[in-house]
């Protein structure tokens, strides 16, 4: 199941109709690449602007990974047909992907010229075949417009244009069309360990006259076909995916609760506010995610205040933070408090943003406070996280 989708085009007009057919969402830039966050349903979708080249598809798919963490990716757009059966808005599902400007040349001295049907592939111009259960998935997805094809997407920086060569290609190389993008994020999905697919529309086809034109609109018909079809397997995928379950944290499942933050942090004891506390002991709310523990909040209620003492997710960017938010929220209000407030240490720069675009107000730095915790609890380290020295305490609030 794919709980955070990942899915590329080269140019915003191989995503606009898609960017439009999903919620409003957040954009943002990684590694000097466009990034959008939105979803569907339960599933997290990012729409990547990869920049066209195989060296733009290879660097935004890297930000990508690094930033957001997908189950899956789907890279998707245009392509040119390198066989005379391939007809405008036909789709091929990218079995596997091949570079095929991965070349070498016979020796020829000044003068003999060059000859490129005369060229055989390099040593890596190997095949990268994509993940077996997401092409089954979106094969699975109909699609109207025109045939679809299975098997293998070519891919280089070149734009090929002669009839002989596009046959040699293809005699060469078996791929069924050219594209620009796709081996390489292939290459770079493989690396990191992540299910990738390619699926491109056939915008153009030298070899049956059907070639992009300025009054005919081939690739501007044929992308809309495809991002129309897109979105269908966006919302095929979403309804697959799995959705988090929202618990009480209660005396039944409290030691499951003291496990998941001993794996997580290595204690249920914390030092908040200089005072040693099992927050496990408390009140909270647990996450599952196909049936597992993915996330734990623990929160205490005194008086008209309410805090949070610990706030721990193993399934970022699905959500379930601002979810738990919300529900300690509600459990707050109900029971009269005005305020709530938690703590969180001058290292972690992630939580400081996280709770700043939630609504959370900087109401105070305990300067030095991490020297007295160390009083209490000595395994607490000196350096934090980014390599920061782990001193002060930074107080966040908000008016409920």
């Amino acid at each position: 199941m794919v709980s955070t989708l990942l899915l590329q085009g080269a140019v915003n007009t191989e995503l606009d109709r898609i960017l439009a057919g999903l919620p409003v969402g957040n954009e943002a830039e990684h590694g000097g690449y466009w990034f959008y966050e939105t979803h569907c349903g339960p599933m997290r979708v990012v729409l990547s602007r990869t920049g066209v080249g195989m060296l733009n598809a290879a660097l935004a798919t890297c930000a990508g990974l690094s930033a957001y963490r997908p189950d899956a990716v789907l890279n998707q757009g245009s392509a040119g047909g390198h066989t005379r059966q391939m007809m405008i808005g036909d789709l091929v599902l990218g079995q596997s992907a091949v570079p095929i400007n991965e070349l070498e040349m016979p020796i020829r001295a000044a003068g003999q010229g060059s000859d490129a049907l005369t060229w055989r592939p390099g040593p890596r111009a190997i095949p990268m075949a994509c993940d077996a259960q997401l092409l089954e998935r979106v094969r699975r997805v109909p699609y109207q417009q025109g045939h679809m094809h299975i098997g293998r997407l070519g891919t280089g920086d070149l734009f090929s244009r002669e009839s002989d060569r596009i046959d040699w290609l293809h005699a060469t190389f078996g791929n069924l069309c050219e594209d620009m993008e796709s081996a390489a994020v292939y290459k770079a999905c493989q690396a990191a360990g992540v299910p990738v697919l390619g699926v491109r529309v056939i915008a153009n086809n030298e070899l049956t006259g059907m070639h992009d034109a300025p009054d005919c609109g081939f690739f501007e018909c044929a992308k809309d076909m495809l991002q129309d079809y897109m979105l269908n397997v966006i919302r095929a995928l979403a309804q697959a995916a799995p959705q988090p379950r929202f618990f009480p944290l209660t005396d039944k499942n409290r030691i499951d609760a003291a496990r998941y933050i001993l794996d997580r942090w290595g204690d249920v004891n914390m030092v908040i506010r200089g005072k040693m506390m099992d927050v496990s002991a408390g009140e909270g709310v647990l996450v599952c995610l196909d049936g597992t523990l993915c996330a734990v909040c623990c929160y205490e209620i005194d008086g008209d205040s309410a805090e949070i003492t610990l706030m721990d997710s193993a399934a970022e960017r699905r959500g379930i933070g601002s979810a738990l938010i919300e529900r300690v929220k509600a459990a707050a209000q109900e029971r009269g408090c005005h305020t709530l407030r938690l703590i969180t240490t001058n290292d972690n720069l992630h939580a400081m943003e996280f709770y700043q675009r939630r609504g959370f107000v900087l109401t105070g730095v305990n300067v030095d406070a991490l020297t007295r915790s160390r009083q209490l609890k000595p395994s607490i380290p000196l350096i934090g996280e980014h390599n920061i020295p782990l001193r002060h305490e930074i107080e966040f609030s908000m008016a409920l």
